[in-house]
C-alpha cells in the first residue's frame, strides 16, 4: 500500500525522477508505438507515456460504493443541516468534513458521521467573510484555502476555521485551480472576448494556467493551451457570444509543486512543474473521438429547448444554423488528483444525466483502468478509501455524500 500524504486538496506523490538517457530512448515497459501496450520514452527531458485506448477504457477492479456511508444535507429541519450553493467539500485529517456552503457564505464543519459541529464566515468583506466563496485547497496540517470569486481575494485559515491571512491580487487573475506546495495559487485565465468590431465567426480561445503570488502581485505562466472555441454572432447592432456545443475548456489540477492539465484539442494530460517546465505527457493513441453531425445537432436542440423564451430560441436557431460543427470532441473534461497521487480524468459526455460518470485513473502517466462514480455525484475529493462529492436533488436540494472506495 502506498503511503498517503497531503499537500493539496487532492494530494499527490511527486513524479519519479526523470531519466537522463538519450532522447526518444524507449524504456523497458514492453510494446512498440502503435501496439496494444504502454510505451514510455524521453524527449528533451519530457517523459512521454503513450497508451492504447483499450487500456484507458478497460474497467479497473476498483469500486466506488453506489450508496453513501455519510450524508450531509436535509430538506427540512435545522438550518445547519440544509445546504445550498455548495462550492467545495473535503475531509480533514482528523475525519471531520468541511463544506463550503455558498448560499450562506459559510464554512461548515461536520464530524465523521455527518453531524454539524460549527460554522465560520458569513457574508461580508472583512477578514474571514465572503461574497462568493469557493474552496481552493486543504493542504498539509489541514490548512484551508478559500477564494472569493467576487473580490478575487484568497483567504488562508487553520484547521479550526480561524483566519490566518488574506491577500487580494491587484487585478483579475482567473479562476482558482489549486495551491502549490510553496504557497502560490494556480489559476486559469481565458483570453477570448468579443467587441463591437469583432466579425462574425468562430473565435479561438487560449487558456493560461498561472502561478500567482497574491501578496507580491507576481504572475508566472505555467502553461498555455487552446481553450474551447466560441462563436461571435452579429444581427443588426447586436453582437453576441456563444460557446460552440460539445466543446470544453482544458481542466487543471494541482498537487505538490505539479500542475496537471487535460487538453481538449488532443488526447493528452500534461504535467508541469511550478516554474512552467513540461515534465510529462500522458497520451492516448488514436486521436480524439470523432464527433458525429447528429451528436452536434442533438446538442443544439438541447440548448434551444432551454432558451428563456421563443424569441431567444429563434435567435439560437439562426445562429447555430450558421455554425460549423467541430470534427472531434474532447476525451476528458475534468481532473482530480487523489490523496495517493493518482490522477483521475473524467470522461467527457455530451450532457450530464442520471448515469454514473466514468473516470480513467493514471499512475505515473500509465492508465490503471476506468472507475465509475455514482450517478449525479459531483466529485469534490478522492481519498485513500473514499470519494466525497455533492448531489443535487430534483427540487434543487443539495447533499454532500461520502462513498467508500475499494482499491
Amino acid at each position: 500500500m502506498r503511503r498517503a500524504h497531503r499537500s493539496g486538496p487532492t494530494a499527490p506523490t511527486l513524479l519519479a525522477a526523470l531519466s537522463g538517457g538519450l532522447a526518444l530512448a524507449a524504456t523497458a515497459c514492453g510494446g512498440k508505438p502503435g501496439s496494444g501496450a504502454v510505451t514510455v520514452r524521453d524527449s528533451a527531458d519530457v517523459r512521454i507515456v503513450e497508451s492504447p485506448r483499450s487500456l484507458v477504457d478497460r474497467p479497473s477492479a476498483w469500486k466506488v460504493a453506489p450508496e453513501p456511508d455519510v450524508v450531509i444535507g436535509a430538506t427540512e429541519g435545522d438550518s445547519s443541516d440544509m445546504l445550498f450553493g455548495v462550492s467545495g467539500a473535503a475531509q480533514l485529517d482528523d475525519g471531520r468534513i468541511l463544506v463550503v456552503n455558498g448560499g450562506t457564505q459559510e464554512l461548515r464543519f461536520y464530524d465523521g458521521r455527518g453531524r454539524f459541529l460549527t460554522s465560520v464566515g458569513g457574508e461580508g468583506d472583512g477578514p474571514g467573510e465572503y461574497r462568493v466563496p469557493r474552496l481552493v485547497a486543504v493542504t498539509s496540517g489541514d490548512t484551508i484555502v478559500v477564494s472569493d470569486l467576487r473580490s478575487g481575494r484568497f483567504t488562508v485559515l487553520d484547521g479550526r476555521g480561524r483566519h490566518v491571512r488574506s491577500a487580494t491580487p491587484a487585478r483579475f487573475v482567473g479562476l482558482p485551480v489549486g495551491r502549490l506546495s510553496g504557497g502560490r495559487f494556480v489559476t486559469s485565465l481565458g483570453s477570448a472576448g468579443a467587441g463591437p468590431d469583432t466579425p462574425e465567426g468562430e473565435l479561438p480561445d487560449t487558456v493560461r494556467f498561472l502561478a500567482v503570488d497574491a501578496r507580491a502581485g507576481v504572475l508566472d505562466t505555467v502553461a498555455v493551451t487552446p481553450g474551447a472555441p466560441a462563436y461571435v454572432w452579429r444581427e443588426g447592432a447586436t453582437v453576441g457570444f456563444l460557446r460552440v456545443p460539445l466543446t470544453t475548456d482544458p481542466s487543471g489540477a494541482v498537487a505538490g509543486d505539479l500542475v496537471y492539465v487535460a487538453l481538449t484539442r488532443a488526447p493528452e494530460i500534461r504535467t508541469y512543474r511550478a516554474d512552467g517546465r513540461l515534465v510529462r505527457i500522458a497520451r492516448v493513441r488514436g486521436g480524439l473521438p470523432h464527433l458525429k453531425r447528429s451528436e452536434f445537432e442533438a446538442g443544439i436542440r438541447r440548448r434551444i429547448a432551454a432558451a428563456r423564451d421563443e424569441e431567444a430560441a429563434a435567435r439560437l436557431r439562426r445562429v447555430y444554423g450558421r455554425m460549423s460543427p467541430p470534427s472531434t470532441r474532447p476525451l476528458f473534461d475534468r481532473l482530480v488528483v487523489d490523496r495517493l497521487g493518482d490522477v483521475w480524468a473524467r470522461r467527457f459526455v455530451q450532457e450530464a444525466d442520471d448515469r454514473p460518470r466514468r473516470w480513467t485513473v493514471f499512475e505515473g502517466g500509465k492508465p490503471l483502468g476506468s472507475v465509475d462514480t455514482p450517478a449525479g455525484l459531483q466529485v469534490e475529493e478522492i481519498g485513500e478509501n473514499y470519494v466525497l462529492g455533492v448531489v443535487v436533488g430534483p427540487l434543487g436540494t443539495e447533499r454532500v455524500q461520502r462513498h467508500r472506495l475499494v482499491r
